[in-house]
């Protein structure tokens, strides 16, 4: 009865634990780098409304790695200046 007891035990720990990992742990690579790289990521944001100019902001920013659209729109008004939308207007979009 105690091995089965601590078997439980053991069990539901690893399962709290788990969760418990799941909750805190940071956010995949792919989603933290356009944060961490906001330049570099920048240009690709760039060249693809430059060739997609019919792509909404939502796949521009899943295309180039970030979380959503409002990162996407924050960080390149941050870099640029202008929001992409105000891009795609000025490079003949």
């Amino acid at each position: 009865m105690f091995i089965v007891a601590f078997a439980v035990y053991f069990f539901l720990f690893f399962l709290v634990d788990s969760f418990c990992f799941y909750l805190t742990s940071p956010a995949p690579e792919r989603m933290q780098a356009p944060e961490q790289n906001a330049a570099e990521v920048e240009e690709e944001a760039k060249r693809t409304i430059a060739a997609h100019p019919d792509w909404s902001n939502d796949a521009i920013a899943l295309h180039c790695g970030f979380t959503d659209r409002t990162v996407l729109q924050r960080t390149f008004k941050k870099i640029e200046g202008i929001t992409p939308q105000k891009y795609l207007e000025t490079c003949g979009g």
